[in-house]
């Protein structure tokens, strides 16, 4: 009998640096026949030492008959045929659920911006560590793109097209960078409703190959900013403490001039703008100005939302210092 992690459990794993899921292979096997948790299989996983966080350990089997009595597990049926690619192997008999399925597990376990949350990390290039100086790390391989949980939910049987992992998928963008980058994106481009500006989705961190004159001017072959709109030439750039050296400092003014002379308006954001609302709403205003863009922010209990959004975008913890 095998057991597979899932749910809270996986999404735990999924949320590690990179050396601590490096046990995880993808497993040509994707049934669910002889899954279980049994007391014993229980026992025989030690959750946080596997990465897994604390008990208890949410498993998936395929029916009612396959739930243990244990009380350190929590089971889950599922009991349609996975998808291939829906399972990695973590060690002998021991199995956890995919990216991509962790994520439309997910859906109706945790609120719509946590979800979202998480699939901007899985497709982005950071991995919250809290033993990191910034609480992340950066420069990583995403686990999955935008691309693939779509092709994925196509292939999941009766998922429905209502549920909140397929509403949440529309907020989802490959290429995040951070935590905060994630918190300042989702800040701009969520819909009113969920107490966003409701801002056209930008590309994050997207490469912009530079032409001779640029190179010159920029002393680099290309320049990615953080979120651009280039169907109206405007990017946003982040002002970040991690820049502030005398070399630093100059570094991003290359990158800001070299951009206006290719015809794009930067609108730079600090820190201190991100961390005070009144302020970040003057930013907003400004890209609004820069986009075209009308705001419709002002309808009842907007206030209200926003405060809840931000409370759930920005808890301030030592990943601030990385914006």
């Amino acid at each position: 009998m095998k057991i597979v992690v899932c749910n809270e459990s996986a999404l735990h794993f999924w949320s590690l640096p990179e050396e601590r899921r490096a046990r995880a292979v993808l497993s040509t096997s994707h049934d669910l026949a002889d899954a279980g948790s049994s007391a014993k299989i229980i026992a025989s996983v030690d959750p946080e030492l596997m990465g897994l966080g604390d008990y208890p350990l949410h498993v998936l089997v395929s029916s009612d008959n396959a739930r243990g009595k244990s009380k350190n597990c929590l089971s889950h049926i599922y009991s349609r045929p996975l998808p291939a690619g829906s399972l990695y192997r973590l060690a002998n008999d021991v199995y956890i659920t995919s990216p991509e399925l962790t994520y439309f597990q997910m859906g109706g376990s945790v609120p719509v911006i946590e979800l979202v949350m998480f699939g901007m990390q899985i497709c982005g290039t950071y991995a919250l560590d809290p033993l990191a100086p910034a609480g992340y790390r950066d420069h990583i391989e995403p686990l999955t793109s935008t691309d693939r949980l779509r092709r994925f939910e196509s292939q999941l049987q009766r998922l429905n097209p209502r549920s909140p992992s397929v509403n949440a998928l529309r907020w989802v963008t490959d290429g995040s960078a951070s935590p905060m980058e994630t918190a300042v994106f989702l800040s701009l481009c969520l819909p009113p409703l969920y107490g966003g500006y409701g801002f056209p989705v930008p590309q994050l961190n997207q490469k912009i190959a530079l032409g001779n004159e640029a190179a010159k001017m920029a002393l680099q072959r290309s320049i990615t900013p953080d979120m651009t709109w280039p169907d109206r030439m405007v990017c946003v750039e982040y002002d970040s403490d991690l820049h502030a050296t005398s070399s630093g400092i100059a570094r991003d003014a290359r990158r800001r001039s070299t951009l206006g002379y290719l015809g794009y308006q930067v609108l730079t954001v600090t820190k201190e703008q991100v961390r005070n609302p009144w302020q970040f709403h003057d930013v907003a205003l400004q890209l609004s100005a820069l986009l075209g863009k009308r705001l419709y922010n002002r309808k009842p209990g907007w206030e209200e939302k926003r405060r809840l959004l931000r409370s759930q975008l920005f808890p301030w913890k030592s990943w601030d210092q990385g914006l």
